[in-house]
């Protein structure tokens, strides 16, 4: 199986020609969905493995890998490398840098644990479900905290998955603004949306000192891997600030009378 290269577009089929030939040693084989030519080059799959995975375990990318993705977790990691992790962490403007106890524990109420690394994909949805809960979260007033743990409270505790499906429920949907919490949602979206781009621009110039011709420690072989790896880490990134526009633009367009009316309010109240 090692002669043959990866394709991740190919499907394979492996299994036991036969249980020994006659010097007694048994025989694998393997097929394909399509015909090879004469001259063409047969390939395996090696699985749905994303670019760093094809990297670490067999030393080579895949130029649009559609199993790729960019992994991003809370806070700051310690040797936390441009190519290896995303360390995102809410500006104080939007809420606390490091999460409250409240806010763990709300979370917690729907399984989604704050320090957990999660992956930008290249295909929908972009991103992971968990994040976004995450952020909406952190990026809460203290007070909208608490009034829904008041109301997780009252789910008695021999229905904890009651609270759970309660909780999940606003956590995982967009968060529908409030005279006294309109910009929860877009405050979340604008904090993820901010990291994103800032990846984006590091990879960017990043993918600069890889251009052909550029100065690099690099071989010829080495900078072509690290060309594809980079290239592929921008298209994930980039697909997942799309998707951030998207929704905040289908945010605004669905709830813009409301964003607006409690602006003009607050701004009356002023």
């Amino acid at each position: 199986m090692d002669m043959l290269n990866h394709s991740p577009t190919t499907t394979v089929r492996v299994g036991l020609l036969s249980s020994s030939d006659s010097q007694g040693q048994g025989r694998i084989g393997i097929s394909g969905d399509k015909d090879v030519e004469e001259g063409q080059e047969c390939y395996n799959n090696y699985g749905g493995r994303t670019n760093l995975q094809l990297l670490y375990g067999f030393g080579f990318c895949v130029k649009g890998n559609v199993h790729d993705e960019v992994r991003c977790v809370h806070g700051r990691i310690p040797g936390c490398t441009l190519i290896d992790c995303i360390a995102i962490q809410v500006p104080v403007k939007l809420g606390a840098a490091v999460p409250t106890a409240a806010k763990k524990k709300l979370l917690q109420h729907c399984s989604v644990v704050v320090d957990a690394t999660r992956a930008l994909k290249r295909s929908p949805p972009y991103i992971p479900p968990e994040l976004l809960a995450t952020l909406r979260v952190l990026v809460m007033d203290d007070s909208l905290v608490n009034k829904l743990l008041g109301e997780q409270s009252s789910v008695p505790d021999s229905a904890p998955a009651k609270r759970t499906k309660s909780v999940a429920d606003i956590l995982f949907k967009p968060i529908v603004p409030t005279p006294e919490h309109p910009d929860c949602e877009l405050d979340a979206l604008e904090a993820l949306a901010g990291f994103l781009v800032q990846k984006l621009s590091a990879l960017s110039s990043l993918a600069r000192t890889l251009v052909d011709g550029a100065e690099t420690p690099f071989g010829v072989d080495s900078r072509r891997i690290a060309q594809i790896y980079v290239g592929s880490q921008l298209e994930v990134v980039s697909a997942a600030i799309e998707s951030i526009r998207e929704k905040s633009e289908q945010f605004q367009a669905q709830f813009g009378e409301l964003l607006d009316k409690y602006a003009d309010d607050s701004e009356a109240q002023e």
